[in-house]
């Protein structure tokens, strides 16, 4: 479903309550899973050789692109990552951390923590971790990324807007 979608069918919602209607989340939740349940258009058949996933990876890569509704490639040129290490690591035997920032946009500074293994080969696979709902952020979740990083991944994960560091960043989004 992509934002046009989004925001059509939480418009209908909003249209719905303002006039009353009792069912209106049952409709758009009803009209959710419908959509979900469609076979996507242009369904690629599976591949059978490493040269039909080569061939098949650029059209999933922009099918995932254009359901997070990534900036284009113009955009990215506009707004660098102008990513930066904010504090000393943090060494331990078996791993070290990293504390990161960077602009997502402009002048929309994103602090991340990257858990990077000892002892692997790099590039190592790498789980962009998100947090979730605790207003320490980034911070919680500790024994998972642990047990990713002993396992050998590098681990890459950000507060999202309103907890943890963003809370004193003027970016703070209000939690109800």
């Amino acid at each position: 479903m992509n934002w046009k979608m989004k925001s059509s069918v939480l418009g209908f919602l909003v249209m719905m309550l303002l006039v009353g209607s009792v069912h209106a989340q049952d409709m758009v939740m009803k009209h959710i899973a419908a959509e979900a349940r469609k076979t996507p258009p242009q369904a690629l058949a599976d591949p059978a050789t490493k040269e039909e996933w080569e061939a098949q990876r650029v059209v999933y890569l922009e099918r995932l692109k254009e359901s997070f509704n990534f900036p284009s490639d113009e955009q990215r040129a506009q707004w660098p990552l102008n990513a930066k290490y904010t504090r000393s690591d943090l060494e331990n035997e078996a791993f070290t951390i990293k504390h990161v920032v960077f602009q997502s946009m402009p002048h929309w500074w994103v602090p991340a923590n990257l858990w990077l293994p000892k002892n692997v080969e790099f590039p190592a696979p790498t789980v962009l971790y998100l947090h979730g709902h605790s207003k320490q952020g980034k911070s919680s979740y500790t024994d998972a990324k642990l047990n990713l990083v002993h396992k050998g991944y590098a681990v890459f994960c950000f507060d999202e807007c309103g907890v943890g560091e963003r809370n004193f960043t003027g970016q703070r989004a209000d939690r109800g």
